[in-house]
Parts: C-alpha cells; sequence; structure tokens
C-alpha cells in the first residue's frame, strides 16, 4: 500500500488495484479518484499542499484510519471478485455472439452512473457496464478469427474486459473506454497467438 496526504487531512490510498479515501470527518470508502490521476494532478501543486506517505504511516492513522482503510479495501474486493451467478459463462462461441447480439451500448451519462455506484461496491452496476461492451468484444473476436473464435479466446477477452472495466475512470473525459478496450484486447488476441 502506498498513499497521498493532502494538507486539509483527507487521505487516498492504493493497494495497486483500487484507491481508497479517508476524509478527516473519518469517513472512508472506494475513492471517486483513481490514486494515478490524482497524483498525476498534484505533480503541479505547490509541495507543502500534500505529500506521500508509507504503509507504516497508513497503519498508524489517528482514530482507527488504517483499519478503516484495509476494511475498505477487503469489501471492494469481495464486491469485484466475480460470483459464479454473476459470472459470464458460454457453452460455445455461437452462444457468445448470442449474448453479444442481445446487448446495447450505454448511453454516456447512464455509464457514467453505473460507474459511480460501481465505485461505491454495487456489482450489478459492474456487470451492466462489462455487458454493454460484450458487442464490442464479439465484433473483434468476429473480426480477427472470420466468426469462429475458439471458447478459450473468448474467455480471455471477456476476463480482459472485466479487468479493463475495474481499472478505466469512467469519470475522466480524456480518453473513451473503447480505445482502451480495443487496445487491450489486442494485446490479449496477441499473447493467446504466442501461447498456441
Amino acid at each position: 500500500m502506498k498513499g497521498i496526504r493532502l494538507s486539509h487531512g483527507a487521505v487516498f490510498v492504493t493497494d495497486g488495484e483500487f484507491t481508497v479515501r479517508l476524509l478527516p470527518s473519518g469517513e472512508c470508502g472506494a475513492s471517486p479518484i483513481l490514486y494515478g490521476s490524482l497524483e498525476w494532478s498534484l505533480r503541479t501543486e505547490p509541495p507543502h499542499t500534500w505529500d506521500y506517505i508509507s504503509e507504516w504511516e497508513i497503519d498508524n492513522l489517528p482514530d482507527g484510519g488504517g483499519e478503516k482503510i484495509r476494511a475498505a479495501f477487503e469489501k471492494m474486493r469481495a464486491v469485484t471478485e466475480p460470483k459464479a451467478e454473476e459470472s459470464m459463462l458460454f457453452a460455445c462461441s455461437a452462444d457468445f455472439f448470442a449474448a453479444a447480439k442481445r446487448q446495447k451500448k450505454l448511453p454516456r451519462e447512464s455509464e457514467k452512473e453505473y460507474a459511480r455506484r460501481m465505485a461505491e461496491g454495487d456489482g450489478e452496476a459492474r456487470k451492466q457496464i462489462m455487458l454493454s461492451y460484450l458487442p464490442e468484444v464479439a465484433a473483434f473476436a468476429g473480426r480477427r478469427t472470420r466468426g469462429e473464435a475458439p471458447l478459450e479466446l473468448i474467455y480471455r477477452l471477456v476476463a480482459a474486459l472485466e479487468k479493463s472495466v475495474d481499472a478505466f475512470d469512467f469519470q475522466q473525459e480524456r480518453e473513451a473506454f473503447s480505445r482502451t478496450l480495443s487496445r487491450v484486447m489486442r494485446k490479449t488476441l496477441t499473447e493467446y497467438i504466442a501461447d498456441k
């Protein structure tokens, strides 16, 4: 774990996957700002307005702050680990393409709202975002394999989609998720071909 403490007392901590925010009021939970984005935006701020803190300092924050942060990470992991009934399971590639065909892309504002709910630990919101991008995954797989995508490749692409959804900041406006997803899928396909 590593963290940033702002001069007004808010603490942002990352475990490398998630970002948690501890406010001076003691409220602790998923951060609306990813650690990397915060770190990037602070680079132009005066040094006295923020500072890095170590894992030891995080664990020893006053009023049980370290325990609250660790509990928030545990809650976020529990919510984002796919459960069997929430996993996208397909019997064959035709089943995958049929499931993708039934999905519709979310409007941008709905996507932002689902992303906000996902950051608060809503597993259903996470699932809806992933499902809305299933047609893009299917289109990519279909183009690259002329509609004969092996099930192993499909599962790798779906796993890459899930990881990308978890890592992407849907609130920012700099880059569309589709562009990030396209890069990730090309990398996944390259790795799949190399493994064969």
